[in-house]
Parts: C-alpha cells; sequence; structure tokens
C-alpha cells in the first residue's frame, strides 16, 4: 500500500534498500503521474531493465510517457536522455519518475480537409514560423480580452500547460503545427521541432521555452537509442500538443518577455532591448509587433560550436544554473548533428549568452 509523502522527502535507509530489490508491476500505469510511488516504480523499471534488456525496457517506457512527456515541464524525456549513459539504476529511476511526472493532454488533430503539405520552415528556415508568433498574439487577444483560461496565471508551468491546452486556440494552433510536419519522418520532425524551440527561445528567452529546446534534443537522443517506425509517429501528436500548449503559455509574459514565475530555481531574465556585440535579442516592439524575431549577432570569434563552447561553458559553470547548462548543452549538440541550421543554433545560444553579457 503507497505511503503518500511529499516529492522532495528524502528516502529513509529502508526505502533506498528497498530500490535494490526489484520488482515487475503488472499494471504500472495505475501508477502513473503519482510522484509518491517513485520508489515502487523505480523498482519496476529496474525489473524491466532485466527482464526485456535496455532498449525493450526504454521503448515499453517511452510509449507509456510520450502521451504526456509535456509533464513537469518536459522534465521527465529531459531526464530519461541525461540518465541513459550512466547504467541500470540512473535509468530505472529516471524511467520511474518519467511515469510519475506524466501529463496527457489532448492530442493534436489536423482539421479534415486540410492541405497536408509544406512546412513553413522550409520557405525561412532560420526564422520562426509566421504561424507561431500568430498563436502567440491569438493567446494574448484572448488574455486581453478578459478570457484568461483556467490556470493561465498558475505558478506550475505543467499546470499552465494544462490550462491553455482545454482552449480552441490550442486545438488550432497544435493542428496548424502538426500539419506542419506532415510527411516528415520521425526523425526529420524531430529536428524540425528542436529547430522551432531553438529559434522560439532566442526570441524570448521565456524559461518555459528554455525546457522546450532542451528537450528537444533529449528526444532526439532518445530516437537515437530507440528508433521504433512506429512509437515516435503514434505519439507525434501528443509531442505537438505539448509543445503548443507550452508555447501558448508564455502569453502571460510581459512584452518585456520578463520571467515567468517557475517551479524551479529559475534566474531572472536580462530585458530585452536594443543591443549590439554578443547575443543582440528581438526588441520588445519586435516581439510586440512582428510575426518574426529581430536578427541575432554573433561575433566573429564565436562562429563555431567549439569557439562557442569555450567562450560560454566556463561562465556557465561558473554561474551554476542547471537549466541553462543543459541548455547550452542542448544546443552545442544539435548545432554539432544539425550544421545546416547553424543560424538557428547561434541565435539562440546569443540569448543565452544575454545572461552572463546583458550589455554584450
Amino acid at each position: 500500500r503507497l505511503r503518500p509523502r511529499p516529492p522532495a522527502r528524502s528516502l529513509s535507509p529502508a526505502e533506498l534498500m528497498q530500490l535494490e530489490a526489484p520488482c515487475a508491476l503488472p499494471h504500472p500505469e495505475v501508477l502513473h503521474g503519482q510522484i509518491q510511488a517513485w520508489p515502487e516504480l523505480v523498482r519496476h523499471e529496474r525489473a524491466q531493465l532485466r527482464l526485456l534488456g535496455p532498449q525493450a525496457a526504454l521503448a515499453e517506457c517511452l510509449d507509456a510517457v510520450l502521451p504526456g512527456a509535456g509533464g513537469a515541464a518536459f522534465h521527465p524525456v529531459i531526464r530519461l536522455a541525461h540518465a541513459w549513459p550512466h547504467g541500470e539504476m540512473a535509468r530505472a529511476q529516471a524511467m520511474a519518475y518519467a511515469r510519475a511526472r506524466v501529463m496527457p493532454l489532448p492530442p493534436a488533430r489536423v482539421p479534415a480537409g486540410q492541405d497536408m503539405g509544406g512546412t513553413p520552415e522550409e520557405a525561412h528556415p532560420e526564422r520562426l514560423p509566421r504561424v507561431i508568433w500568430q498563436a502567440w498574439q491569438a493567446a494574448r487577444t484572448r488574455m486581453n480580452a478578459s478570457q484568461v483560461p483556467p490556470l493561465a496565471h498558475a505558478g506550475l508551468i505543467a499546470w499552465r500547460m494544462q490550462g491553455w491546452a482545454q482552449t480552441p486556440e490550442h486545438a488550432h494552433f497544435a493542428g496548424q503545427l502538426l500539419q506542419a510536419l506532415a510527411g516528415q519522418p520521425a526523425p526529420q520532425a524531430l529536428q524540425t521541432l528542436a529547430r522551432w524551440a531553438a529559434l522560439a527561445y532566442a526570441a524570448t528567452g521565456s524559461f518555459t521555452v528554455l525546457h522546450m529546446a532542451t528537450a528537444s534534443h533529449a528526444l532526439i537522443q532518445l530516437h537515437e537509442h530507440v528508433p521504433d517506425a512506429v512509437l515516435w509517429p503514434r505519439h507525434l501528436p501528443a509531442l505537438v500538443s505539448a509543445y503548443a500548449a507550452a508555447w501558448l503559455s508564455t502569453a502571460r509574459m510581459d512584452l518585456g518577455w520578463g520571467e515567468e514565475t517557475a517551479e524551479l530555481e529559475s534566474q531572472p531574465e536580462a530585458p530585452t532591448g536594443n543591443r549590439t556585440g554578443l547575443g543582440m535579442a528581438c526588441t520588445a516592439s519586435t516581439v510586440n509587433t512582428a510575426d518574426e524575431p529581430g536578427s541575432q549577432e554573433t561575433p566573429a570569434q564565436c562562429h563555431t560550436p567549439e569557439a562557442w563552447r569555450q567562450r560560454l561553458l566556463p561562465a556557465l559553470l561558473a554561474r551554476g544554473d542547471d537549466h541553462d547548462i543543459k541548455l547550452s548543452a542542448a544546443l552545442l549538440q544539435r548545432w554539432q548533428a544539425d550544421p545546416q541550421a547553424a543560424a538557428v543554433w547561434q541565435q539562440a545560444l546569443s540569448r543565452l549568452a544575454l545572461k552572463l553579457w546583458p550589455e554584450g
């Protein structure tokens, strides 16, 4: 019988010993979304890893988790990807956490009769698609009209996502995104989502979008571990739904793109404005009135991933914000894997650098 306890409470020695005793659960799904069930789920996942092997156990976990991958601000997939190189216990703990934080949202659906051709990224690969800005403007319009969705001002990212996922704006926007990805195989669709998330972060510096960008790389890593031709297309509508809900939830921010209240140790964002030098951000007026972000300028000494790594990582490590460290690692690895979109990754890294050098 499960004994409720606060998620942040340290485990007792007896509970830690229990984690060493794998025990498969006949119906682990009954514990989904229950963080207090984490120890029991760890034991289950350890048993599955031993019974099925790492790849099959991860595939089974992903099949259960991807429909609600936006739970806890996308941390389920982020932790899974980071834990996978580190052995059985780390894997089991991350898989258990993913199940305990799963948060299903209404999946994206393309309206019947809509044209399924052509992604907006093809026309402007280095700019955020117009449809994404239009969706943000629609969300702002709703809030300005005092039609604020439930939970839109909640303190947790996941709660705000839940609120927006119940709105017609979300259904329309998620359908548009899914339509834009139509015809793309899973690896390409995940890459496209990663590019869009990086561009959205470059334009906003949003803590919510930071999680989207970090999770995008995590999903690509997980796909490399489990390149299942059926699993990923089946869950793409759910992933798109989570991205759409997260993006719409940023409409609560003021036009200066101030930081949202976060459930973790968030740091205040540097305000936007006309800047030069390292990482010029888009201006607040651009965010307010245009459909696409302003340009980004990168100094000559930071035109390669290695130059950025040498310039950025020591300062981020000294600052100690694990969110920024993980984002920088994700962006640098995406740049190396997807050099055709170098300008995209540079824009996002430039925005991140504003936290360190706000005056350029």
